[in-house]
């Protein structure tokens, strides 16, 4: 069966970053990306639509709220799944993800592969070392309560094939924010998929603003506690 890729990216206040975004994923890529944006004050989803109208490889999902990752994503999935997608990208749009992984992410022989920050090759030095400190100890943390054996269980740069999306059913997570990024692969993990990381250097936020907040810290938590204990 011919491949069919999809790039996913969430959208918040990402204006400024959207062309440079485009500029460096165009070197690697060349299929469908989808977007969805949460009615971001900036304008982040009128520039979306614009060029949605432009390039029929630009997909968009407009919402009338902020609703979050999780959210957010369960919508993307269900989309992909609709179409047909045999795989689906998972990125940010801030940059910090270096698109230059692409190829790799989509060609790499697993279930589920992990752009990972803390495997040898993989850098995340240019962060603050505060918010450097609160990732590996937040890793640390899921990785003894989950049993998981990956280094980044929180980064967000995944890829995932159909397969996984068809079995893990995307609908019944729970996690509202970031830390749906960690539940994702704790299902993969329990449905005895394979999961595998490989190294990206991680870059620094240039433009807009981080959505890293304290109430991100108390839901994963929490949520990661509610998974350890659940059936």
């Amino acid at each position: 069966m011919e491949e069919k890729p999809l790039i996913i990216i969430l959208t918040y206040n990402e204006r400024g970053n959207i062309m440079p975004l485009l500029e460096q994923i165009a070197q690697y890529y060349s299929g469908d990306l989808l977007f969805v944006d949460d009615n971001s004050p900036d304008g982040t989803g009128d520039l979306l639509q614009e060029l949605a109208r432009k390039d029929q490889k630009i997909k968009l999902i407009r919402r009338e709220n902020k609703l979050g990752t999780g959210s957010a994503y369960r919508a993307a999935f269900a989309y992909a799944a609709e179409l047909g997608y045999s795989k689906v990208l998972m990125m940010d749009a801030d940059l910090q993800h270096p698109a230059s992984a692409i190829p790799r992410l989509l060609q790499e022989d697993a279930d589920f592969v992990v752009g990972s920050r803390y495997v040898e090759g993989g850098d995340a030095s240019m962060w603050k070392a505060t918010r450097h400190l609160i990732s590996c100890m937040g890793n640390t943390f899921v990785r003894a309560l989950l049993g998981m054996k990956i280094r980044d269980v929180t980064s967000g740069y995944n890829c995932t094939s159909s397969r996984v999306f068809h079995k893990v059913k995307i609908e019944d997570l729970k996690s509202k924010g970031f830390i749906f990024q960690v539940e994702l692969k704790w299902r993969v993990f329990r449905e005895g998929f394979v999961l595998k990381e490989i190294p990206i250097s991680f870059s620094p936020r240039l433009k807009g603003k981080s959505k890293f907040s304290p109430g991100i810290i108390f839901e994963a938590f929490w949520r990661v506690l509610s998974l350890r204990f659940s059936r």
